[in-house]
């Protein structure tokens, strides 16, 4: 008896030197970091560990003053500190790239749900200029001089690439949706105590290390504490993951490997992965989930023993990047049941990561492994206004007639389907998805399957089951795509973008011919002038009296997208409602115009770089101040549009601009 309590006395006090003695990494490399969102705060690996090591944890420090990120850049200094409206005009001198700017204001008066194209677009004339510089009669930039010729065959002109050696820039006030909208609150968390019981079991264990050990380990001195941050900056590091959201998606670990970048720009990311730091903290209160932030975690179901190497590859870089990323060997007799199994694996997902501490998931999506967000905080601004433990399902029908003739008022995966936390219960009550198995197993696509299972769930007609949000976007379209983003629609999701249709016209000699590259540019652009503007319309020369003929030329900005000139009389402004029909196969359900010929009716100036500004470019949570976009047309020339948001401190200032638009404000 005596000899079995010695030897387990004995082994506890080997346990407990393990544990005081085990020290914490000095530092965490940054280098793999992958993330482009320019609104996530990180932190240098030093002074995270020690900020929740022993700190308070309302200190957020933000990533070390270095090197500015590639992405963003520094703003120009300014020995009095004002901002001048000029600051990126070209400096005077031959050869300037012709340079207009827009400066948005007014944020704030558009309600978030507004999702018209005749709601999104504002028309704008040469006397609303700010400052008084070289214009067209239209206003915007000067066109060259034209041909009699092509006068006479109403052609569209082109834009003077180049700037006068002194001329001003014009710049306009533009009415524009918040650059970073107010996060909705987060919902309640229902109860549920989310500390690990290892956490609680052994946290006297570790504050009797601190008293025995006294000062080994980082402390909190003067010197070496990081920055205070406020409470609000603290939950606004954790609120930006959105560890409420799951996502699910069916694909091969190829197709992963493929689409891991473009993941990489919508999904949030914490710190990246260290073993050694989470062996270390394992015993910590709150193991490491403190150290590193929660976010939004993704399961992807695969088919079983296939691309074992891809699969690695995809957890290995996702883990690297920081993202919540886990793969999941899943058989099943086709695609559309490994896709109805997401019902299931995601629940029990969830079930386990909350029995260990995880935030409850309040919000269930599936997507396809093309879908691509814009930004999360739009995700979440549009999910606020349901209550996460009622029943919904969430998403879109397709924007293509025969689609919806054939499927049906159906969840279109590819837009993104979002689940509640209460329908997911349901769905996963003992024998619930057996039934809709049996019920539903033979029928055509994975997302139809889920939609008539969730409306058997509901007690309601298929029909009638899918709440509608209009800005998920299925794109069930062919060919050229520019028509659809120079609508004036408002985006959350795109999706069929590498595959189905082109997002710039592939004839364009000067464009991006990378459809990754180019979805990611122009999400970066998105993300750059604040999502709920991207696509955002500004109009010179068109009258926005319906009634009234137009034989003028007009320019559209279809704001982080193109700069559109058209030749006198070939656009009304009723006109502005309806797509342009630039695309191949199904007919719209919108209301669509008939494509005009490019150089011969319009010239289109597309986006072809972004450069980002900021006052700290090397902290990802701020928003970047200013964008520089430059579009390039078909004949190679370029012009740059700067998206100046910098805050602006004279009243007066406001006020006139406030006065640019009194019918459509007041």
């Amino acid at each position: 008896m005596f000899s079995r309590t010695f030897q387990l006395a004995i082994l506890t006090a080997i346990s407990l030197t393990f544990l005081f003695y085990t020290r914490r990494p000095k530092s965490l490399q940054l280098e793999t970091f992958k993330s482009l969102d320019p609104r996530i705060l990180i932190r240098s690996g030093a002074n995270i560990i020690q900020d929740w090591a022993t700190c308070e944890t309302t200190s957020v420090t933000t990533a070390v003053k270095g090197p500015h990120l590639p992405f963003q850049q520094p703003l120009p200094p300014r020995s009095d500190n004002l901002v001048n409206d000029q600051d990126f005009c070209p400096p005077a001198g031959p050869g300037r790239r012709a340079t207009a700017i827009l400066i948005p204001i007014g944020q704030g008066l558009e309600s978030w749900d507004v999702d018209e194209p005749s709601g999104r677009t504002f028309f704008v004339g040469r006397k609303d200029s700010a400052s008084e510089t070289d214009q067209s009669e239209l206003g915007f930039l000067p066109f060259m001089t034209q041909t009699e010729h092509e006068r006479n065959e109403r052609r569209p002109a082109r834009f003077n690439p180049n700037m006068t050696s002194n001329a001003l820039c014009p710049v306009y006030y533009v009415p524009a949706s918040a650059l970073v909208n107010p996060i909705p609150p987060l919902r309640a968390s229902m109860g549920k105590n989310s500390l690990r019981l290892t956490a609680r079991l052994t946290e006297p264990l570790y504050k009797l290390r601190q008293t025995l050990m006294g000062g080994v380990g980082p402390t909190c001195e003067a010197e070496n504490a990081p920055p205070q941050h406020s409470v609000q900056e603290t939950a606004l590091w954790h609120r930006r993951g959105y560890p409420e959201f799951m996502f699910g998606c069916a694909t091969t670990p190829k197709r992963a490997l493929e689409f891991l970048p473009r993941w990489s720009e919508w999904l949030p990311s914490s710190m990246p992965v260290d073993v050694g730091v989470e062996r270390a903290f394992r015993w910590r209160p709150g193991s490491g989930e403190i150290l590193r932030r929660n976010t939004a975690s993704t399961l992807i179901l695969t088919p079983p023993e296939t691309e074992l190497d891809q699969a690695w590859e995809v957890e290995n870089a996702a883990r690297g990047a920081g993202m919540d990323i886990k793969l999941k060997s899943v058989v099943a007799e086709r695609y559309e049941a490994r896709y109805m199994k997401l019902i299931t694996e995601l629940w029990r997902e969830a079930v386990e990561r909350e029995a260990l501490g995880a935030p409850l998931t309040q919000w269930f999506s599936l997507v396809d492994d093309d879908t691509y967000f814009l930004s999360l905080d739009s995700v979440a601004r549009m999910l606020a206004k349901y209550d996460p433990l009622e029943v919904h399902l969430i998403g879109s029908l397709s924007e293509a007639e025969a689609a919806r003739k054939h499927f049906g008022n159906i969840a279109f995966g590819g837009a993104g389907i979002f689940l509640s936390r209460g329908l997911m219960k349901e769905m996963n009550q003992p024998g619930a998805f057996d039934s809709c198995v049996s019920l539903f197993a033979k029928e055509f696509g994975g997302d139809g399957m889920i939609t008539k299972c969730a409306a058997v769930m509901m007690r309601r007609d298929v029909q009638q089951v899918v709440t509608r949000e209009p800005t998920l976007h299925q794109l069930d379209i062919r060919d050229e795509g520019h028509g659809i983003f120079q609508a004036g629609w408002r985006f959350t999701s795109l999706h069929h973008w590498r595959s189905w249709f082109q997002l710039q016209p592939r004839a364009h000699p000067h464009t991006l011919k990378d459809p990754s590259m180019l979805a990611s540019l122009l999400g970066n652009a998105a993300r750059a002038v604040a999502p709920d503007n991207w696509t955002r319309r500004y109009v010179w020369g068109l009258s926005p009296d319906s009634a009234e003929a137009n034989n003028s030329a007009g320019v559209v900005v279809s704001l982080g997208y193109s700069i559109t000139i058209t030749g006198p009389g070939q656009l009304q402004a009723a006109q502005l409602d309806k797509v342009e029909l630039t695309f191949a196969g199904n007919k719209l359900t919108a209301e669509t115009r008939p494509a005009l010929l490019e150089s011969r009716q319009r010239r289109t100036y597309y986006l072809t770089d972004l450069r980002t500004y900021s006052s700290e470019p090397w902290n990802l949570n701020e928003q970047p101040e200013v964008g520089v976009m430059t579009h390039v047309n078909s004949e190679g020339e370029y012009v740059d549009l700067v998206w100046d948001a910098r805050p602006r401190s004279s009243k007066g200032t406001f006020e006139e601009a406030y006065r640019v638009f009194p019918s459509q404000w007041q």
